[in-house]
């Protein structure tokens, strides 16, 4: 099985809104997105072309030196990201942007959001978190545009973006629309906490209070820490006549609420803690090839954020590629505990532990993850290659074959046959060798697999007579030499005697729709067989 033996570390993470431009995103959403998208060019296109204002950023003489030094960093990334690229000058302006709204510098946040924006308006995040900030300052209409432009541009933003403008009604005193916009979110995800909330809240401002209870009893049962939510929920069962139920409520009733399911609140809290430039740099440093650069980049994210498991993650991803894999396993395992669901860092940390030999610990930070193994396709098959190491082919297999169902991928197939084999299933790799869905393409593959089981299976073995199989159908799929040779050599190395790789040569040569360049390859080899030991001269042997 490929890559059995080592873990693969993937990149670094940064927690960020979905990025999802034209053409990406799920088919369903396709049309619509772009019937929307072309509204929203509209609104670009007939903006003013005139150079956008200077922006007045904010004097940082006087400020607390941290800040001032996160300030001039990110200005910096902004003016080193000039010559790189529309996509990536916005992502330094947007990030910019961040870091002013993080802490407190509304007006040129909104500006740096603007200018990335102009940078590269296919990106549907900055009108996003421009909405935040008007809609936090009473600019309704204008946060609810800002809203639905980011949706038309990035679907991804659609269940939080239809949230966040249900609120913004509901805060208007409009339950009637927000019960509409919140209808939106949950068509998108039904158990989204916070559009439950809001949902159970303009029921309750129609005095709909079954229905009230309802969702709000669904917003608390999915998010317990949102005890703001008591109140609410209280009224509503003193709508219904329940004056116990809404004591119990009311005793309980505290001040933390619910917040769309976005990164909105953790990376503005990575600014404000000085992590986030760190990481940005970190990230930049591993794009150009520099991990150690990298690894001093998140070292200092994590000094300046102990408690953020995404700095964590990067450390320890820097680390592995670098081969400082205990250094490596600390960091990735102090993300896990810090955020339990950190599926990158439960996937190099798998990685890291497969490369210092200790698979089963491997399996079970697997097993330990939140979920089921089988619903997240790296877990499946990383599970199905440790289960190979140990000695299981046949779980291996069984797993293999279930991320062959969500998703064909030859390097996976490959590896499914291998393990049927070894678990001695090999009508089972026969059938899924020849299956009807498989393209021409995965004859290249299918004839490398058979070579290598060729090369390693016992004379007489039932490997090498599935390997015959295989090889001769792979011929009569298509007549090429090289399939020729291949099954050649498959029936030499099944037999010590040379007759039968013979006897099937004079039948390919009799054949009148073979190629002249075949025949005379296989009439060549004829002539080598025909005078080796085994048919009565020099030895035969399968060629390499």
């Amino acid at each position: 099985m490929g890559r059995r033996n080592t873990g693969t570390i993937r990149g670094p993470v940064g927690r960020q809104l979905p990025h999802a431009g034209p053409g990406r995103g799920p088919k369903a959403c396709a049309v619509i997105r772009r019937r929307l998208l072309i509204a929203a060019i509209l609104v670009h296109s007939i903006a003013p072309t005139a150079q956008a204002a200077q922006i007045e950023h904010p004097d940082t003489a006087g400020m607390d030196p941290a800040l001032a030094a996160q300030i001039e960093s990110a200005r910096a990334l902004v003016e080193q990201s000039r010559d790189a690229g529309a996509a990536t000058l916005a992502e330094a302006w947007g990030e910019l942007g961040m870091l002013y709204q993080a802490t407190g510098f509304e007006n040129v946040s909104l500006a740096a959001y603007q200018r990335a924006a102009e940078t590269d308006p296919f990106d549907g995040r900055w009108p996003y978190l421009k909405g935040i900030i008007l809609g936090q300052r009473g600019e309704t209409d204008d946060a609810r545009r800002q809203f639905l432009e980011s949706i038309a541009l990035n679907p991804a933003l659609a269940g939080p973006g239809w949230t966040r403008i249900g609120r913004l009604y509901l805060d208007a005193g409009r339950a009637e629309p927000g019960v509409r916009a919140f209808q939106r979110a949950l068509e998108i995800d039904d158990g989204a906490p916070a559009a439950l909330a809001g949902m159970g809240e303009a029921r309750l401002a129609l005095e709909q209070y079954e229905q009230a209870r309802e969702f709000l009893e669904s917003a608390l049962e999915a998010e317990p820490r949102a005890d703001r939510l008591h109140y609410p929920l209280a009224m509503a069962l003193r709508g219904l006549g329940d004056p116990d139920g809404m004591q119990e409520h009311l005793s309980k009733a505290g001040q933390i609420g619910i917040t769309p399911d976005d990164p909105v609140a953790e990376y503005l809290a990575a600014h404000a803690a000085g992590s986030r430039i760190h990481i940005l740099r970190g990230r930049k440093a591993w794009s150009a090839g520099d991990v150690a650069g990298a690894a001093d980049a998140f070292t200092r994210a994590v000094e300046a954020d102990p408690a953020s498991a995404v700095a964590w993650t990067n450390l320890g991803t820097a680390q592995a590629e670098l081969g400082q894999l205990q250094s490596a396993r600390k960091s990735l395992a102090r993300a896990l505990e810090l955020e339990p669901g950190a599926e990158r860092a439960r996937e190099n940390l798998v990685a890291v532990l497969r490369r210092n030999g200790q698979p089963q610990e491997a399996l079970d930070t697997i097993d330990s993850a939140p979920g089921r193994t089988e619903s997240v396709r790296w877990r499946l098959i990383e599970s199905a290659r440790i289960h190979f190491d140990l000695g299981d082919p046949d779980t291996a297999a069984d797993q293999l074959l279930q991320a062959l169902e969500n998703e064909r991928d030859l390097e996976i197939w490959s590896e499914a046959l291998t393990a049927l084999v070894e678990a001695e299933r090999r009508e089972e790799a026969y059938a899924l060798a020849t299956h009807e869905d498989l393209s021409d393409a995965s004859d290249t593959v299918l004839a490398a697999w058979v070579d290598a089981l060729v090369r390693a299976a016992e004379p007489e073995s039932d490997d090498l007579s599935l390997a015959a199989r295989l090889s001769e159908r792979l011929y009569e799929r298509n007549r090429a030499e090289q399939f020729a040779a291949l099954h050649i050599n498959t029936l030499l190395k099944r037999h010590a005697r040379c007759r039968e790789a013979l006897a099937w040569i004079s039948s390919q040569i009799a054949r009148g729709d073979t190629a002249q360049a075949l025949r005379a390859m296989l009439t060549q080899w004829s002539l080598e067989l025909a005078g080796s030991p085994e048919c009565g001269a020099p030895e035969a042997r399968p060629r390499s």
